[in-house]
């Protein structure tokens, strides 16, 4: 092996590279989201076409067929443990976080926790809601429920206010217009050197999560001042609850005959103040 001395054919090669990572990124990025899409309809199908039973009993589990299982239960770990000591299979389960929130059992058999365990009410609630907003249900929590009518309301064509959304490929062909440099300090991204995709209108003052021209590429120094500096604005606000998400959300329910539902499921803990991902509970 020798070292490629001619600057020409050392620039083709580097940029002959570059092209084909960010192909592959972009290919894969794009591959993840269809897996997604496809997820999502097979949970919707299952939800929507499977029967659905509460707290069965481990000894009757192998008596069901095509069957949805409910449990009071915010997680299921000992669950998971108490069917394994019965059959001596670990079955393919998925967490949240340290919580067993689902177990795929035998004979397309599906169990799953209550996400709405915290908050007092169950399944049956989020089905209601899911129907009054015209959404459809695949076991979503209230918070979940609230943040997808906010999505549909607001972004109809489905974009997520989150910035683990923005397509790879998105962010490759931002860097590639902006010449592979910071648009602030215009400092030029070596390989090793980290950069931000940034909103330049922040999500939580109505800025739009995918749109290509609320979207720039960052070095990590500018992105911090810049969000110090968004951070710093939001403290010297002086009614910091006024916030686009507390405007829009309470729109929101006050559109859809919903209020009273949630009052009744658990009242003094009203979910009403929508974040990136999640409500956080308020009363009000």
């Amino acid at each position: 092996m020798y070292p490629i001395v001619d600057a020409k054919e050392r620039t083709r090669i580097v940029n002959t590279f570059a092209e084909k990572n960010e192909r592959q990124t972009g290919v894969l990025a794009v591959e993840n989201e269809k897996k997604r899409e496809q997820a999502e309809k097979d949970a919707i199908r299952m939800f929507n076409k499977l029967p659905f039973k509460e707290d069965i009993d481990i000894e009757k589990l192998p008596e069901l067929r095509d069957t949805v299982v409910y449990y009071h239960r915010l997680h299921l770990k000992q669950l998971l443990l108490d069917i394994y000591k019965t059959t001596k299979v670990l079955y393919q389960f998925k967490h949240t976080g340290k919580l067993v929130t689902y177990i795929k059992y035998d004979n397309n058999v599906h169990l799953f926790a209550n996400s709405n365990h915290k908050a007092g009410c169950d399944w049956k609630t989020s089905m209601e809601i899911a129907s009054k907003l015209d959404l459809p249900y695949k076991n979503q929590s209230l918070a979940s429920l609230s943040h997808e009518y906010f999505v549909k309301k607001y972004h109809p064509k489905g974009k997520k206010q989150s910035r683990a959304n923005i397509p790879m490929k998105l962010k490759l062909l931002i860097l590639k217009e902006q010449s592979h440099q910071c648009l602030h300090c215009k400092n030029v991204f070596k390989d090793d050197d980290r950069w931000e995709c940034d909103h330049i209108v922040p999500i939580s003052c109505g800025g739009d999560a995918l749109d290509r021209s609320n979207l720039q590429i960052l070095c990590t120094g500018c992105h911090l001042e810049k969000s110090r500096k968004e951070a710093a604005e939001m403290l010297a606000n002086i009614d910091n609850s006024a916030s686009y998400y507390n405007e829009t959300t309470l729109e929101i329910f006050g559109e859809v005959p919903i209020m009273e539902l949630l009052i009744t499921s658990y009242p003094g803990k009203i979910m009403h103040r929508l974040s990136n991902q999640r409500l956080s509970k308020q009363s009000l």
